[in-house]
């Protein structure tokens, strides 16, 4: 049950242009499915009032035919009209309350509070870009809160008969949600400014195969590193690591194979350095590792280098087995790694020209 409602949530992601909308296809799913429960609950209360008030028989019957209408939205999303969906969900939820002041509650319970709750609900799906939409949406709101706010839609009969304390109770309820909603959907939108701004600052420095730091990523570690390299007085040092005859892979069997290997590439060079050394993917089928610190002197650095770039040659040459459109595919590959040192003064452009140097000159060594 519960992974059918999560498979809900991503309906229409397919359709998605990017990581921001399919994040917001992904919020107006999830006020639908909100507005669902709300109504249910509703309902499930109007109904067990109805034996005291024809108001809250009609009240049921009303907001249980508008639950329907709350999979338009869902249904929408996953046909990707997106903003077709804003617009279903926007007008749903007005669409209700006004149909329960018109058809027995008037102004009596309060629930015209919620047109108010409601200008603040579009700020939430709405991209600012479509702020007319937002505008005509949040106007419309508040013509109906103050049309019902003047008693022009007048109440059944009946709403007078209610018990004073139970007409006080929901008065008092309503207004309470409503602003409950409106707190919310403020704190919603700034939940998702935050969470907007540290996916765009992940997406930014991730290789989006890997998972790895890409060049962009790895060039702010560096200067972390070296800076750390530089309070503790050590030496630290770069890998530069190549695939060799990676392309013809690509050739072969085309980018997905080329993107499996990666991706196991980088698992295996991680599998070789200490928890605390970084590698990062810097473009196709080229590494490299930070190892901060790496020894107290170049030498020594240069050392532990060398032994673990030994032991990344060999895991690499272990060969890779993978799946390709159901057939199975071994590949083997070598590495040419190339290795410079740092400290806290060193540039961190200088020292990657001479890994990569170095690196070539290994590749041309071994023919």
């Amino acid at each position: 049950m519960f992974d059918r409602v999560l498979s809900l949530l991503h309906y229409g992601e397919d359709y998605a242009s990017g990581v921001t909308e399919k994040r917001e296809i992904q919020h107006t799913n999830a006020i639908a499915l909100i507005a669902i429960l709300v109504y249910s609950i509703y309902v499930f209360v109007y109904a067990a009032l109805s034996d005291s008030s024809h108001v809250f028989r009609n009240s049921a019957i009303v907001v249980a035919a508008f639950i329907p209408f709350v999979f338009i939205p869902l249904t929408l999303n996953k046909w990707g009209k997106l903003r077709l969906a804003r617009w279903a969900m926007g007008l749903n939820y007005p669409g209700v309350v006004l149909a329960l002041i018109c058809f027995g509650q008037g102004d009596y319970f309060n629930a015209h509070f919620y047109f108010l709750a409601f200008c603040t609900l579009h700020f939430t799906y709405f991209p600012l870009s479509q702020w007319r939409d937002i505008a005509v949406l949040s106007l419309l709101n508040l013509s109906l809160f103050v049309v019902s706010y003047l008693g022009l839609i007048p109440p059944h009969p009946d709403v007078y008969l209610v018990a004073t304390p139970l007409t006080f109770t929901l008065g008092i309820v309503n207004i309470l949600f409503s602003a409950l909603i409106t707190g919310g959907m403020f704190f919603v939108a700034e939940y998702r400014t935050v969470r907007s701004e540290a996916e765009l600052e992940t997406l930014s420095t991730m290789d989006s195969v890997t998972g790895l730091l890409n060049r962009h990523g790895f060039t702010a570690r560096f200067e972390e590193e070296r800076r750390r390299c530089q309070r503790s007085e050590t030496i630290g040092a770069l890998l530069f690591l190549d695939l060799n005859k990676f392309k013809a892979l690509n050739d072969e069997y085309g980018h997905d194979a080329g993107d499996l290997i990666l991706v196991e590439v980088g698992r295996r060079i991680k599998g070789c350095l200490r928890m605390t050394d970084v590698v990062a993917r810097i473009g196709g089928d080229e590494f490299v590792a930070l190892m901060c610190p790496a020894g107290d002197d170049d030498a020594a650095a240069i050392e532990q280098a060398s032994a673990t770039v030994r032991g990344v040659h060999q895991r690499l040459s272990e060969g890779y087995d993978i799946r390709i459109n159901g057939a199975s595919v071994h590949y083997q590959t070598s590495s040419s790694i190339g290795i410079a040192t740092f400290d806290g003064a060193s540039d961190p452009a200088d020292v990657l020209r001479q890994a990569d140097q170095a690196m070539y000159r290994e590749k041309k060594a071994r023919g």
